[in-house]
């Protein structure tokens, strides 16, 4: 997988965050083909734990709760972010 396909996926991450947190499975499962894809890429550990935080971060962000904490979702949405721009 190149660089562009590699922004292609990040964009598509990106878009899903964007649709706002609260219960999604379709977008939860989007998510997780889209990291299967990246993970297949096989580009080593350090993108391996951030596709690993990622999944874990966006399966609190399509929670019926759990992705509030104590800011409405503002922190866990900047983590997801910064998570997606290292892998861009």
């Amino acid at each position: 997988m190149n660089q562009v396909e590699v922004e292609k996926r990040c964009d598509k991450l990106r878009a899903l965050i964007k649709r706002g947190p609260g219960v999604n499975a379709s977008g939860l499962k989007k998510v997780r083909g889209i990291i299967a894809e990246l993970r297949a890429a096989e580009y080593g550990t350090y993108v391996n734990e951030k596709l690993g935080s990622l999944e874990e971060g966006f399966e609190r962000w399509f929670s019926a709760r759990k992705w509030k904490g104590e800011d409405d979702g503002q922190t866990l949405s900047h983590w997801i972010l910064m998570d997606i721009s290292k892998l861009s």
